[in-house]
C-alpha cells in the first residue's frame, strides 16, 4: 500500500491501473426488461423477438460476455415446432451442433404451452466495438405466432397472468 509522499514503481502504477480498469469492466452490465405482453409471427426464418435485446460496448477485446435471457412465452396450436437461440448481431450462439437436417438451437418448446425459458450463456465476442444480443425464434414448418408475456388467450381472469421477459449481459474481464 503506498502512503502519502511515497513514489509509485511503473510496475506498481501497472498493477493499480490494470485493477481500475477490470472495476470499470465488472460494472459494465446492461439489460433490457419487457414487460408488455406481446405477440409476433414468426416462420421458419430465425426472427429477433421484439423488445428481448439489448446492446453492450466491452472495454477490451479479450473480454467475455456473460448473458442472462429469461423469457415467458407460448406458442401457436397451429406451428407444428417453434425453436429458440442467443443471437450476437443476427447470429445464432448457443446453439446444438449442425446434424443433417436438424435445426440448430438452443432449446425447442411445446406447443401450446407456457414455456419460461432460461438462458445463461458466456460469449466471447473478440471486439470493443458494440455488440447487441437478441432471443430468436423460428418454426419448423408454415408460419405462426409467439406470444410473450402473455397467455395465447390473454383472458382477463384472475386465472391468468401477465409475465415480465429479460435479457442482461455483463462485461467479464480476461
Amino acid at each position: 500500500m503506498l502512503a502519502a509522499g511515497d513514489v509509485a514503481t511503473a510496475a506498481a502504477w501497472n498493477v493499480i491501473t490494470n485493477d481500475v480498469i477490470n472495476l470499470r469492466a465488472l460494472a459494465n452490465v446492461q439489460q433490457t426488461v419487457l414487460t408488455s405482453a406481446t405477440s409476433q409471427a414468426i416462420n421458419t426464418t430465425y426472427a429477433n423477438l421484439t423488445g428481448i435485446t439489448v446492446s453492450i460496448t466491452p472495454t477490451a477485446s479479450d473480454s467475455k460476455i456473460l448473458i442472462h435471457c429469461f423469457a415467458s412465452i407460448v406458442e401457436d396450436s397451429a406451428v407444428s415446432e417453434v425453436f429458440y437461440r442467443l443471437a450476437r448481431g443476427g447470429t445464432g450462439i448457443f446453439v446444438g451442433d449442425a446434424a443433417g437436417s436438424r435445426v440448430q438451437a438452443a432449446t425447442k418448446a411445446p406447443t401450446d404451452n407456457n414455456t419460461k425459458m432460461t438462458f445463461v450463456f458466456l460469449d466471447s465476442p473478440a471486439t470493443t466495438s458494440s455488440v447487441t444480443y437478441t432471443l430468436q425464434a423460428r418454426t419448423a414448418l408454415g408460419a405462426g405466432t409467439t406470444y410473450i408475456n402473455r397467455t395465447k388467450t390473454d383472458t382477463d381472469s384472475a386465472t391468468f397472468a401477465r409475465t415480465a421477459t429479460s435479457i442482461i449481459v455483463q462485461e467479464i474481464p480476461a
